[in-house]
């Protein structure tokens, strides 16, 4: 499954058959909970948060004009 930050396919170590056979469920259980890689997450969230500041910046220094 590709990650959808970066499109690189996000392998999991261990993999999800083996996480699977150790605790159950099926394979596509894993893959499907860890879907991206965290640090495209980290990345895409800090992202998200800086454009959230400056747009509430904006908004202040404007209600101040």
């Amino acid at each position: 499954m590709p990650c959808k930050y970066c499109g690189k396919p996000v392998v999991l170590v261990p993999s999800a058959a083996e996480r699977a056979a150790k605790t159950g469920g099926k394979p596509s259980d894993y893959t499907r909970l860890f879907p991206n890689h965290p640090e495209c997450f980290v990345k895409e969230r800090s992202r998200q948060s800086v454009e959230l500041m400056r747009s509430i910046n904006q908004r202040t220094n404007q209600c101040k004009a």
